[in-house]
């Protein structure tokens, strides 16, 4: 092996030191708030959590309490995301009937959006429900613990008003149509009320042409005019956005056949995070765990979530004349279900990661225009009488395991996958109907880019939080001096309380902080803001991730660093990036009005509503954005809803999109790009795209499916090449491209032209006389034959390694791939994407503050601007205790000053810190003892060294 390949063995076994690895989300285990962040509290209005005390009235009097808060009583729309957070300590608290998002006024049947619940943690939150509780004991008579509803009630034909009779506040009203139904609500249209939406009442039949209602408060009664009928009762409609339930449990007892446990509405941005739904009967009955059978479901996300019992765990049950929008679901496990784990009747529903220990049917989708995506299922406990996935409509699966099931998919269309009994069986890849492909030379399956989930931060230690809105004075309703001094001070938590926040410039996100987040709060554009300047820029910080959370903007968010962004539950015109903004990006449960990434950058969005915009609403250039749940709306005079161009990669799992005239661009394009999609199109809508897809390889080619299973519009899936982008490192050499993966918990993911070690994580790569090993977390070693790995033994002449760093680091920079390139006078090529700094040989590179500088073999200085070397010499460097180290050598800097790795000599290559060698041999491998950060070094005589801080110190062999 040649010593390309040893300095890149020792770069990677170096770089583990100092870095933060972004683990994926868990439920949080306690959630705090400030005392004056405008969160309500349920125990102030009478709510014990003893669990033998009723709290139901008192309950729903503090949900009153908070919805009428977030809005007034004439006007309770939430559009600027006034809602109120009505918090609920840990206890149990005893339940006898259903909590609502209803506040009591009649105005408008009292549904208001904006319910947000938020509990102290989902173990110690508990909301029961009394055991064999009246109402909840018919399976016939489903009825909820928990149920939102919309403020919007759609209504049918007008019906004329013939006669109107008052008696104190109570009107009988008489009407030339008829039709009436006890609990439809009516609209007085004929007068000019003062309420919302006119005058909304619940009404009480007479007749079929006769009812009675309330007149409300301050409204006028018409003689003659016209009422309106609404059609749906029950809170249906899409008017309930920002419905949050988050970090409890919901317990339906026992006896409770017809419980559920939640029914939710929710559209366009909401959520449930960190709940348990169970049923704590012996038989595990109850109608249905979680439950969004009206209409319109979603957009919306399910995260976090364990449903335990139920004749179904989740159900999307509406009706197929409203098969429209859908839901998405993260991180889903379901047990002891009855009939059904899943049930989607019509609607676009999208998965990953779902566990289910079950011998019933785990999804069944009921009809043919159902659209499934499940990516990453486990099934165990499955009985050979029925089948894990069945049903009909458009199924995409990826990565499925199943035990026990007759089939592991049955789908109408006949394409089936058998089970083996108690053998598990894995689904690696499944479309219902044949993958769509432009060109013949385009994969079958999907291009499998790498799935991350938002990192979150929370933090329960309130001298953490600093108050945005008090941090500096406030002159003149300008809260930008105040909200910019809380991001300087250090404080990892900056906060909003609830309200609206005028600024009069451009919020800088830097420093420490690792979470600006808004208890529900509104931040504005005062008169005289920079016309085209962005609402937030991020620009880095020392943070490992920012997260920015539970925010309304009237303005963009533009990031402006290398470093991880989240954009978590937040409403916001739009996103770009810089050429410095190349860090990692989360979107996840937003609404806005598009993503431009205009420089290559990793995206990950889930719950991605994008609605009226101008132009594209995801413009990808050259980056790789992954999207669970796509939604769009009136998308008719503006660009295509996603364009995928100059290389990038962009990978739609389950989309609804729908039009309310007919638009002139494709929908999809993708230029000589790589892209795989499923989508579900509106039913309903008379108009479409001239092209569904747009596919250009040099020719071009539409698709004008509206219903799609599977496109598949490129050459490999993302693995293949994805040393070429992204959070990787690659490698070239010769014609094989080295790529060492995503940090993991036992250290690198080690591949060669997307071969994985094993089924492990890489941990160690050694060159034994020229052959390549590696050995990952679970001890396994493997060498490396020319076309594949092989499994192999432990190689003789190394010391026993069981176990390397923790943690790993990366030599991604900004989003850009490094190479490192044949031998040249002087040292190595030191390339960046694929662009060499300067003529001569490389022999250093530094961090200079987030820049990457190169110095080369003449002495001459680079620096990478973001699309080119340029000329430079920065300060401090090559002349303050770093002198230019050995030909031929590179330099990368960790938390504690800088590694080189110096040219070979005898058994390996110096391994130096800070200049200093460690002995006089070749070293051959380093390790991060017992994960304590401490750099241990063996050379080639079997010498083992320890760094000090200051010094190399000899050591006795050490036990691995």
């Amino acid at each position: 092996m040649n010593k390309i390949i040893q300095l890149f063995k020792i770069t990677l076994l170096a770089i583990t030191f100092g870095t933060i690895s972004l683990a994926e989300a868990s439920a949080q285990t306690d959630v705090a708030l400030p005392s004056d962040a405008g969160v309500y509290n349920v125990k102030n209005y009478g709510a014990t959590g003893n669990g033998t005390t009723d709290d139901t009235v008192a309950f729903q009097a503090a949900i009153a309490a908070a919805l009428d808060a977030g809005g007034t009583t004439a006007n309770p729309n939430r559009a600027n995301m006034e809602v109120v957070i009505l918090y609920i300590p840990n206890g149990t608290y005893l339940l006898s009937n259903t909590l609502q998002s209803r506040d009591g006024h009649a105005a408008w049947d009292g549904w208001v959006e904006g319910m947000y619940l938020q509990g102290q943690s989902q173990t110690g939150t508990i909301l029961k429900l009394k055991n064999s509780c009246s109402g909840f004991t018919s399976a016939a008579l489903p009825k909820a613990v928990l149920q939102t509803g919309s403020e919007d009630t759609y209504t049918n034909t007008a019906k004329t008003i013939t006669s109107l009779t008052s008696t104190g506040a109570t009107a009988t009203a008489v009407c030339t149509a008829h039709g009436y139904t006890t609990g439809q609500s009516i609209k007085i249209s004929g007068a000019t009320p003062t309420g919302y939406n006119n005058l909304y009442a619940p009404i009480t039949v007479i007749d079929a042409n006769t009812f009675t209602y309330t007149v409300a408060s301050g409204l006028a009664s018409p003689a003659t005019g016209t009422i309106t009928a609404a059609s749906y009762t029950a809170g249906d409609g899409n008017v309930a956005p920002f419905h949050y339930i988050r970090n409890l449990t919901i317990d339906v007892g026992t006896g409770n056949a017809g419980a559920v446990g939640i029914d939710y509405l929710d559209d366009n941005q909401g959520g449930i995070y960190n709940v348990t739904i169970k049923s704590s009967d012996t038989g595990y009955v109850g109608y249905t765990g979680l439950m969004m059978d009206r209409q319109y479901p979603g957009p919306a996300i399910v995260k976090n979530l364990t449903v335990t019992g139920f004749t179904t765990g989740i159900s999307m049950r509406s009706p197929v004349t409203t098969k429209q929008y859908g839901m998405t679901l993260d991180n889903i496990t379901l047990s002891h279900q009855l009939s059904y784990g899943i049930e989607n009747d019509a609607n676009s529903m999208n998965i990953d990661t779902l566990t289910s220990s079950n011998s019933v049917p785990v999804i069944y989708t009921k009809t043919t225009t159902a659209h499934q995506v499940l990516l990453n299922g486990t099934f165990t406990g499955g009985v050979s009488g029925n089948n894990a996935l069945t049903g009909s409509g458009s199924v995409y699966c990826r990565n499925v395991t199943s035990t026990g099931y007759g089939d592991v998919i049955s789908n109408t269309n006949g394409n089936n996958v058998a089970g083996n009994g108690s053998t598990p069986v894995t689904v690696p890849e499944y479309e219902s109907t044949a993958t769509f492909k432009g060109f013949s030379s385009n994969i079958n399956g999907s291009i499998q880019l790498p799935i991350e989930e938002t990192p979150d931060f929370n933090d329960t230690t309130m001298t953490d939080w600093v108050n945005g809105a008090t941090a500096a004075p406030v002159v003149g309703g300008d809260y930008l001096a105040s909200i910019q001094a809380a991001i300087a001070s250090g404080k990892p938590v900056v906060y909003l309380p609830r309200g609206s926040y005028g600024i009069s410039n451009t919020i800088h996100l830097s420093g420490s902080v690792q979470k600006f987040i808004g208890c529900c709060a509104y931040i504005h554009m005062l008169s005289g803001f920079p016309a085209g300047a962005p609402m937030i820029q991020f620009d880095g910080g020392t943070a490992a991730y920012t997260d920015i959370q539970n925010i309304y903007t009237d303005g963009p968010v533009v990031d402006n660093s290398a470093q991880t962004l989240a954009l978590e539950n937040i409403k916001f015109v739009g996103y770009s990036n810089t050429s410095s903004g190349t860090g990692n990006l989360f979107v996840e449960d937003s609404i806005n009005k598009g993503l431009s990434i205009n420089y290559p950058q990793f995206v990950w969005a889930r719950q991605l509503n994008i609605e009226e915009v101008t132009t594209s609403s995801v413009f990808n250039n050259g980056g790789a954005v992954w999207i669970l749940g796509f939604k769009t709306e009136n998308q008719s005079t503006c660009g295509s809803l996603l364009v995928n161009e100059n290389g990038g990669w962009a990978e739609l799992l389950g989309g609804f999109f729908y039009t309310l005239s007919a638009p002139t661009v494709p929908m999809i394009i993708n230029n000589n790009s790589s892209l795989s999609a499923n989508y579900m199109m509106d039913p309903y809508s008379s108009f479409n795209w001239p092209e569904n897809i747009q596919d250009i390889e040099g020719t071009t080619y539409n698709f004008t499916n509206t219903n799609c299973t599977l496109y598949s519009g490129a050459a490999t899936v993302f693995s293949t090449v994805e040393a070429a982008f992204g959070p990787t490192d690659s490698l070239t050499l010769g014609s094989n491209v080295w790529t060492f993966g995503i940090v993991s918990g036992g250290g690198y993911q080690l591949r060669v032209n997307g071969a994985w070690t094993g089924s492990g994580t890489g941990v160690t790569m050694f060159d034994v006389g020229g052959t390549l090993y590696a050995t990952h977390a679970a001890g396994t070693w493997y060498d490396w034959n020319g076309t594949a790995w092989a499994n192999t033994t432990l190689p003789s002449g190394l010391p026993t390694v069981a176990s390397a760093a923790a943690t790993s680091g990366s030599l991604s920079v900004n989003g850009n791939t490094w190479s490192f390139g044949t031998s040249t006078t002087g040292g190595y090529k030191i390339l960046q994407n694929s662009v060499q700094a300067g003529t001569n040989g490389g022999v250093s590179m530094f961090n200079d503050g987030g820049t990457v500088e190169i110095v080369d073999s003449t002495g001459a200085w680079y620096y990478w601007s973001g699309g080119a070397w340029v000329a430079d010499h920065p300060t401090g460097l090559g002349t303050t205790g770093i002198a230019y180290p050995t030909a031929g050598s590179l330099i990368i800097t960790s938390a504690n000053s800088a590694w080189t790795f110096g040219t070979t000599t005898t058994g390996g290559y110096q391994i130096l810190k800070a200049g200093v060698q460690a002995g006089t041999a070749g070293g051959v491998a380093i390790f991060n003892l017992n994960s304590t950060g401490v750099p241990v070094i063996v050379d080639s005589t079997g010498a083992w060294w320890s760094w000090n801080g200051t010094a190399w110190t000899s050591i006795s062999a050490p036990t691995l």
